[in-house]
């Protein structure tokens, strides 16, 4: 992974291909980063603001929605259709987790685990999906601030042509 500052007084270039496997365009995504501040205790509540900001970058067809799911990890209950849907499966998979250890017989020997067990695969998924998203983004905003932008992008042929395109604007 490579990284990049860039001033914030010019556009940034983007490469004409994807950033996840150098094909040809065909939509944006956005990362984005926010900082707190002016952060300020008073006796029972405390005051702050952020900033975001936030930038486009272009992938293809196929990395589009991966790069809206690493972006926006809630989202990923929106594929299902609607939290409803989500349910109805969840419930779906619970009955079949039930019928399976039926069938095997570890009904009676193993209740507490039958029990259990599908919590903590659903827990352990979720933390598995928010470990993988931070390991995936193909563009991070490392760091900003009022004048400049640290860009660390994955792909390394992508941030070579990138780093090309943007000489003029690099600040480090």
């Amino acid at each position: 992974m490579g990284s990049v500052l860039l001033g914030l007084n010019q556009q940034i270039k983007w490469p004409n291909y994807c950033v996840l496997c150098n094909k040809e365009t065909t939509d944006w995504s956005a990362a984005s980063k926010t900082n707190l501040s002016n952060f300020q205790y008073y006796v029972v509540v405390v005051q702050y603001t952020t900033q975001t900001y936030s930038l486009t970058f272009p992938v293809c067809t196929k990395h589009k929605r991966l790069c809206d799911l690493l972006y926006k990890p809630f989202d990923f209950i929106s594929l299902l259709g609607s939290l409803v849907i989500g349910l109805i499966l969840w419930a779906i998979f619970f009955a079949l987790f039930h019928l399976i250890f039926r069938l095997l017989g570890l009904e009676t020997v193993a209740k507490d685990l039958i029990d259990t067990l599908p919590i903590v695969l659903a827990v352990g998924l979720v933390l598995f999906y928010y470990v993988y998203a931070i390991f995936l983004h193909p563009v991070q905003i490392s760091n900003w601030s009022e004048n400049s932008i640290k860009i660390s992008i994955r792909n390394k042929k992508y941030f070579n042509d990138f780093k090309l395109l943007n000489m003029d604007n690099i600040t480090e």
